[in-house]
């Protein structure tokens, strides 16, 4: 009876213990995850939203490339450098004063040519009035001029022209023509000699800031007048330089003249005196624009340059312009005014003056002498 009692006992003991471990028993986790780790896409990096790509930047918008700086336009090339400037003619200067453009050209014989005669006569026949000057030293290179400048030598011919009257006053300073008016324009130039070849440029901007330093008008306009190619048959000393040979000459004073409106963020444009020469030459007139092989014709030759100055300085169509010298024929004017004019729309290419090839048999003109006493050199 005591066994059957121990036997019972044991028993149920046993069922008791069982029925606890079954109570105690944990679910097993879902396959393919380990208990207590957070669900996650197997491919993701747990860190990244799952809607991105894992190579790229999270703080980058995924349709940018990783390797573009988010904050650079994706369109522009970040190595390109800007465009350069296209050469063209300044845009049109107006009187500071309101009433009298000023002018002053730094340059030399080249500079005598162009801008001391006709220029103020087509401005007046346009309602302006003008002053011009020009610091004139013959030969002067943009070297010299800035060495002139810095050591202060009194070795200028300053001529001027007010109301149409034209006085020159020698020993005079740099300095002393740049302060004596408020120049609405002053021209910087080179040595014809030097014009096509570049390297001799290489002054050219610290010359600028020494205009620009001594102005009494600082809203002054830097303008470069480009020069002209000598004529075929030249025997000037430097013309070799260019294989004596006339369109080489004006392709290298081109050339120059695009990397100097490139480099010279402070030039505003350019007179196209010498693309206004070479329009010229393809005319009836043919290679008859110099009286020495180099200086300009005296008549037709100069007021082809001086109408180039006129039309790049204000913009008018010069050929609508009616002032003609008295020593210019009617056709002459007019094949200086056409010359003038496409070289301000194209100021580096060549026009073909077509309509102006065979020469008119009623405009003769005796051209009466015109005594040079200041011929100057280059």
């Amino acid at each position: 009876m005591k066994i059957e009692k121990t036997i019972l006992t044991i028993a149920a003991v046993a069922a008791l213990f069982v029925s606890i471990e079954s109570c105690r028993k944990p679910e097993l986790p879902e396959e393919g995850n380990k208990p207590g780790e957070e669900q996650v896409d197997p491919g993701t990096d747990p860190g990244t939203d799952p809607g991105t790509d894992p190579g790229t930047d999270p703080g980058t918008d995924p349709g940018t490339d990783p390797g573009t700086d988010p904050g650079t336009d994706p369109g522009t090339d970040p190595g390109t450098d800007p465009e350069p400037r296209v050469l063209s003619v300044p845009k049109p200067v107006t009187a500071s004063d309101g009433n009298t453009l000023r002018i002053l050209a730094i340059g030399n014989s080249f500079s005598q040519d162009a801008a001391e005669q006709y220029i103020y006569e087509l401005f007046k026949a346009s309602g302006q009035e003008t002053i011009i000057g020009n610091m004139y030293i013959g030969g002067c290179t943009i070297d010299t001029h800035l060495a002139k400048a810095n050591n202060g030598a009194k070795d200028y011919e300053y001529r001027k022209v007010v109301s149409g009257t034209k006085t020159n006053n020698t020993g005079k300073a740099l300095i002393e023509g740049i302060k004596d008016e408020n120049w609405d324009v002053i021209t910087v130039q080179q040595a014809s000699g030097s014009s096509g070849i570049y390297s001799t440029y290489s002054n050219l901007n610290a010359l600028i800031s020494y205009v620009k330093t001594n102005v009494t008008n600082k809203d002054v306009v830097i303008v470069f007048h480009q020069t002209w190619a000598y004529s075929s048959n030249s025997t000037h000393a430097e013309y070799p330089k260019y294989d004596s040979n006339q369109m080489t000459m004006y392709n290298m004073i081109c050339d120059a003249a695009v990397q100097m409106f490139r480099d010279c963020e402070t030039v505003a444009g350019v007179i196209p005196s010498g693309t206004a020469i070479q329009n010229a030459r393809t005319s009836y007139l043919g290679d008859s624009f110099n009286r020495d092989g180099y200086h300009l014709e005296v008549n037709y030759g100069r007021f082809t340059a001086a109408c180039t100055w006129f039309e790049a300085l204000t913009g008018k169509d010069v050929t609508t312009n009616t002032y003609k010298p008295s020593t210019v024929s009617e056709s002459q004017s007019k094949v200086a005014k056409a010359a003038a004019h496409a070289a301000c729309q194209k100021v580096v290419e060549v026009t073909d003056l077509v309509e102006f090839k065979t020469p008119p048999t009623s405009d003769s003109l005796s051209l009466p002498s015109v005594e040079e006493t200041e011929l100057g050199t280059i």
